[in-house]
């Protein structure tokens, strides 16, 4: 996906450099539950883009929100849990308030049931807790998202996922995160497997989760994002912009004077300019938009476009 705005690659470049200047990113979900047969028990996870989080760690059950056709969450096949045995793999030292549900959506199965951005599972979070807590598991504190890129790479960055309005849908007391693409279907891999070993244990036997710890991590794109020295980039990004819509604004109060109030082309063509120039200035690049928001982004290119066109035609009839 590549967004074409003005000092976009000057943005690109800024952020590239401070990634690739950000420490890596350090494994933050454990799985507590002893599995002989996986070698590696820690993936890593990060909060989601530009997001600004407290610092937590959250340990309990490991729970898939199944995703039904047309991205709907279905919670009636989520696994009754009868039992409190899974807390015998949590720490005596742990505190009573780090112990909560961590649920996660696998990105392969949102894939194949039509979603497009986390931000429409993420919005049924709240209309599914009341089931999850009357299936037995804990208040749930966490809710992980795999991301498209893999978890050995730099993911969840708008180069890659659709970063939209997820912040005005967060779950109240959930907190979000992302994980790579590989862990997902790895964690989705483990609960199933959980599930079919008590399904052939037989009824008698209850239904024991794998248990997780979650440790929050800004990631290495909000490292970089809320760096010094990107900040920095962004105050010369809004700034390059004064000039432009200065002299726009001039040009315009001049002519508007010059012509006494006569309507001219050229009135369209400095208002043009000064739209499109006043939303790039308010809308950067890197920022995360609402939908209202990127149809403002988008209607300033065609702005910007038909106008430019209009002047070339202008000039050719000059010609």
């Amino acid at each position: 996906m590549f967004l074409r705005r003005p000092f976009l690659g000057l943005l690109t470049l800024g952020l590239t450099l401070t990634l690739l200047g950000s420490p890596s990113v350090q494994a933050t979900v454990e799985i507590i539950t002893p599995i002989p047969e996986l070698p590696v028990t820690k993936q890593p996870s990060i909060d989601f883009y530009d997001a600004r989080i407290d610092p937590y760690t959250y340990t309990g059950p490991l729970l898939q929100m199944p995703i039904g056709p047309d991205c709907q969450v279905n919670v009636t096949g989520v696994p009754r849990l009868r039992s409190s045995a899974w807390q015998a793999q949590v720490s005596d030292d742990t505190p009573a308030k780090q112990l909560g549900t961590v649920i996660f959506f696998d990105r392969v199965q949102a894939i194949q049931q039509g979603c497009y951005s986390s931000t429409q599972v993420m919005k049924q979070i709240p209309a599914a807790l009341p089931t999850i807590s009357a299936r037995g598991y804990p208040a749930v504190k966490v809710a992980l998202f795999a991301c498209v890129l893999l978890a050995n790479t730099t993911f969840g960055g708008l180069d890659t996922e659709v970063i939209d309005d997820y912040f005005y849908h967060l779950p109240p007391g959930v907190e979000v995160a992302q994980i790579g693409l590989d862990t997902g279907v790895m964690f989705s891999q483990l609960t199933q497997g959980a599930v079919n070993a008590s399904i052939a244990a037989g009824p008698e036997v209850p239904y024991v989760p794998i248990v997780v710890r979650v440790t929050e991590e800004p990631g290495a794109w909000n490292d970089s994002l809320h760096s010094t020295p990107f900040q920095a980039y962004l105050v010369f990004y809004y700034i390059s912009y004064a000039p432009g819509i200065i002299y726009a604004i001039y040009e315009f109060a001049r002519l508007l004077i010059a012509s006494k109030c006569r309507f001219q082309p050229r009135f369209f063509i400095f208002l043009a300019a000064l739209f499109y120039l006043v939303v790039s200035m308010l809308l950067a690049p890197t920022a995360p938009l609402s939908r209202a928001q990127n149809v403002f982004r988008y209607l300033s290119w065609m702005v910007g476009y038909f106008t430019l066109f209009t002047v070339l035609l202008m000039w050719l009839r000059i010609m």
